[in-house]
């Protein structure tokens, strides 16, 4: 399996709809856009949660969450804000990050005068992606929005979609629906899996059939067992068949009906939606593995090396296959720098000599 689980910012985030002011809005120039890309990965290196706790300028935010609401809608959101402000992305960020995920920049871009970064972030098989759109107010770098790849939405879309949705079923089964949710992400983080499902499964139809719901769906039938998993995703895409995250979503549905061919598809249409990404050749050397294809496996993880070279995993890979043909002398000095490495697997370093004696005794460790 090459997605155990999905990384995904919290649904309903941190971050306080607040009415808009007068701001000053000013261009923001690639020179800005790279400086504040320096500030995110710096934020991540040093826990620096604060910053990415307010990484959104609200006004901004806000203004493109009303736009997809009525005005009926719009009130609803003076009703929610408490219960919005239940959790802080940068805290979930920095979790992960602790728990040994890693967060990087993957590209800088301009679309529509409008300059983008995307982050990568990768961690225990999972990979997500998420797309800044950056603004500048008042003389300050700011995210105006945020694309999530998992859930095929912006932030922005994400949030009007769940004022909407609470708004189509009254006052007191919003707070009963957000409760709801809260409850479930608890039992999800404490590891009972089958207890949130059931709370799942009890959400109105109204509300489960929701993008960012069935996202949730997704997160817990994996933990439940694989044919639970691949029932979630072909529910998903079957719901919502043209969404842009069904490329990422699918890559785990192919392998676990053994449809590498179409795992690569939808790697190679992933890749191309991110205006191409080195990482993802890791995954395209996994899918070959599965295909038995060693020569396609072995060139992935050299083209993965050559971009990534701190990329542990990937050097693993790398490793095992130039040892499977006794390429010791292409093997040494990456193992020598993974043996260095503080996120290498110890176990590994050990037991690949024990597997490769003709290798211990290239290295001298006889």
């Amino acid at each position: 399996m090459i997605l155990n689980k999905f990384l995904s910012v919290t649904i309903f985030a941190a971050i306080l709809l607040l009415a808009s002011c007068n701001v000053k809005k000013e261009v923001v120039t690639k020179a800005d856009a790279a400086q504040f890309a320096k500030e995110i990965e710096a934020s991540v290196n040093t826990a620096n949660e604060e910053f990415l706790n307010n990484i959104f300028d609200v006004a901004t935010l806000n203004d493109k969450v009303n736009s997809f609401l009525s005005k009926s809608q719009k009130s609803t959101v003076q009703n929610m804000r408490k219960s919005l402000a239940s959790g802080k992305i940068g805290s979930q960020l920095i979790d992960e990050v602790e728990k040994g995920s890693s967060y990087q920049l993957v590209r800088q871009y301009e679309k529509n005068k409008i300059q983008h970064l995307i982050f990568r972030l990768y961690g225990k098989g999972a990979l997500n992606y998420h797309d800044y759109e950056l603004v500048k107010i008042n003389g300050k770098i700011k995210a105006g929005d945020m694309f999530i790849y998992i859930s095929g939405s912006n932030i922005s879309e994400i949030m009007a979609s769940g004022i909407s949705a609470f708004d189509s079923i009254g006052g007191e089964e919003t707070d009963k629906q957000i409760a709801n949710i809260k409850k479930i992400k608890s039992l999800f983080a404490e590891g009972k899996f089958a207890a949130a499902k059931e709370r799942f499964d009890e959400i109105p139809l109204s509300l489960k059939d929701k993008n960012f719901y069935q996202i949730l769906n997704i997160q817990i039938c994996k933990e439940l067992s694989d044919s639970i998993y691949r029932n979630a995703l072909k529910h998903y895409s079957n719901l919502f068949p043209d969404a842009p995250n069904v490329n990422l979503l699918m890559i785990d549905a192919s392998v676990l009906d053994k449809d590498y061919s179409g795992a690569l598809i939808a790697i190679n249409k992933l890749d191309s939606s991110l205006g191409g990404d080195p990482f993802q050749d890791y995954y395209r050397g996994l899918i070959y593995k599965l295909m038995d294809n060693e020569k396609l496996a072995l060139l992935s993880f050299e083209k993965l090396h050559a971009n990534l070279p701190a990329f542990t995993q990937g050097n693993a890979e790398l490793i095992t296959m130039y040892l499977n043909e006794k390429e010791y002398d292409k093997a040494k000095p990456i193992y020598l720098a993974y043996k260095k490495d503080k996120k290498a697997n110890k176990d590994y370093i050990e037991n690949v000599l024990v597997i490769h004696p003709g290798f211990r005794k290239f290295l001298g460790e006889e």
